[in-house]
């Protein structure tokens, strides 16, 4: 299998799209972390990839929490030795789309999750897989991340958070030796993206290729 014995850390790993993609990757065989708020979906992302013969574990973390987004790597490397696929999955929409009756709250909730989620998941991520000469890091974007959506001010702006995946395109540092980073804008109609980038798994790499 394509990824035999390698070890896949998905946040929002309890429902949707990231417990699909931690039932896919224990399908190519990789040891899966399930990392999530909610223990009793968590622990149901587990079973089912258990059932199928998989191999997995839940970490409960909130990734707005710093100590949480460390521990989560800690239990992966204790675990399972090492960290070599993050997919940084968690986010939230928000629960009010209008603009002005959007509080202060719904603001940080989605910003916290959103980008600060994002950014704390991939510095400790990018430490680990430093540390082992080798990773893969892949974020949830959004087409809103390229197209604005009026009735989504705010989490249109939060999704921009590709910034941080073509670290590996804009910068010429020793991550570029080691680790390869990619955004993937699941479900988006390619009419409404203006970069429609294509997504290549090969082996245990992930790289993208962002078309001009």
């Amino acid at each position: 299998m394509m990824l035999k014995d390698k070890v896949a850390l998905v946040t929002g790993g309890t429902s949707g799209i990231g417990r699909a993609t931690a039932i896919a990757y224990a399908q190519q065989q990789a040891k899966v972390v399930v990392v999530g708020r909610r223990m009793d979906e968590g622990e149901e992302t587990v079973r089912l990839i258990k059932e199928a013969g998989g191999e997995a574990i839940f970490v409960q973390a909130d990734v707005i929490k710093e100590a949480d987004v460390k521990a989560m790597v800690d239990k992966a490397v204790s675990v399972f030795g090492r960290l070599d696929i993050a997919f940084n999955n968690a986010g939230t929409i928000g629960e009010n789309p209008s603009l002005i009756e959007q509080t202060e709250a719904e603001y940080d909730r989605t910003m916290n999750v959103n980008i600060k989620g994002v950014w704390l998941s991939m510095k400790y991520e990018i430490a680990q897989m430093l540390k082992q000469g080798s990773g893969s890091i892949v974020n949830t974007a959004s087409a809103n991340g390229v197209v604005a959506f009026p009735t989504f001010p705010l989490y249109t702006a939060s999704k921009h958070i590709d910034g941080f995946s073509v670290l590996h395109r804009e910068q010429k540092s020793v991550l570029n030796e080691f680790i390869t980073f990619a955004a993937v804008c699941l479900a988006a109609p390619w009419s409404l993206c203006r970069r429609p980038f294509t997504l290549y798994l090969n082996h245990d790499r992930f790289t993208i290729d962002i078309h001009s």
